[in-house]
């Protein structure tokens, strides 16, 4: 059988380089295209068996059929980026890239997206026009768009901006006091094996390049909990020190309250998540635990 190419972008991120490995795994042949200056530690354990690619230039010099896209690379404006940085993360960059798409000969697209609604923030917007004008444009691919959506996605050592990981650091760490919203927020937390789990149903059980179809899936546990029962987990599980105050926060503008993720077309595939969040909250302490010490 022959190999399959594969083309990433995010795969220095934590979900895209848990992706990374699981293509690697599955005998995929895996691009990565990354920014000159991106590290590669997540990477490390298989970098020496993918393709490390800097721009789509020197990706179109190497006269290959890339088989299947998956968009990873996000950004989320949590690091002060500019309106101008926000849309050309997600909009523009992805744009060339799905030009590039459609000058292959058979090739799919996975786009990882986001449920909040467009007018929630800028991140959320400017995911929403990508959206918007790639189904617009679906005729022009040799392939399925696939879009991915999920509400909030966790594991070990995840990047501390993320807010189950900052919640565990701060509990460990006994910080004097968390600020908090009411909390009152449901949302479905999935464990990062799980969603990469589902992900991989998904692309061995959908990808079709003969049937060029739009396709989308929300990946969740069907379980959502509020915020205020996750941050309590984490604060008895740490046998933390550190005061939650809840209510010290406003809610952000057009707030989700409820997720509510249909997952029925995931599982109708034959998923099911297997890890609980009391046991997934566990195996990140654990882990974070090793990496204080």
């Amino acid at each position: 059988m022959k190999k399959k190419n594969v083309l990433f972008t995010g795969s220095t991120g934590y979900l895209g380089s848990y992706l990374v490995k699981k293509f690697v795994e599955n005998g995929w042949y895996v691009f990565s295209l990354v920014r000159n200056k991106s590290k590669l530690d997540r990477l490390s354990s298989v970098v020496s068996k993918i393709r490390i690619i800097y721009s789509i230039e020197e990706l179109i010099s190497l006269n290959i059929n890339i088989d299947l896209i998956v968009h990873c690379a996000t950004n989320y404006g949590r690091k002060n980026e500019t309106l101008e940085q926000i849309f050309q993360s997600n909009v523009v960059f992805p744009l060339k890239i799905f030009n590039y798409a459609k000058s292959q000969k058979k090739c799919d697209f996975i786009n990882i997206d986001t449920i909040l609604e467009k007018n929630t923030n800028n991140y959320s917007l400017s995911k929403k026009q990508f959206l918007e004008v790639i189904k617009l444009n679906e005729g022009e691919l040799n392939g399925s768009i696939i879009n991915i959506k999920f509400d909030h996605f966790y594991g070990p050592n995840d990047d501390p901006s993320k807010f189950v990981e900052n919640i565990i650091k701060s509990c460990i760490n006994n910080v004097k006091a968390i600020d908090l919203t009411y909390g009152e927020q449901k949302r479905d937390f999935i464990y990062i094996d799980d969603l990469i789990d589902a992900l991989d149903i998904i692309v061995q059980k959908t990808i079709n390049t003969e049937n060029k179809t739009y396709k989308e899936f929300f990946i969740g546990t069907g379980k959502s909990i509020t915020i205020r029962k996750l941050v309590e987990l984490v604060h008895k599980y740490t046998n933390s020190k550190s005061s939650l105050n809840f209510g010290a926060l406003p809610y952000r503008k057009n707030e989700v309250m409820d997720s509510n993720l249909d997952n029925s077309k995931v599982t109708a595939l034959g998923w099911i998540p297997k890890i609980s969040i009391e046991k997934g909250i566990q195996n990140c302490i654990a882990s974070s635990r090793k990496v204080c010490d």
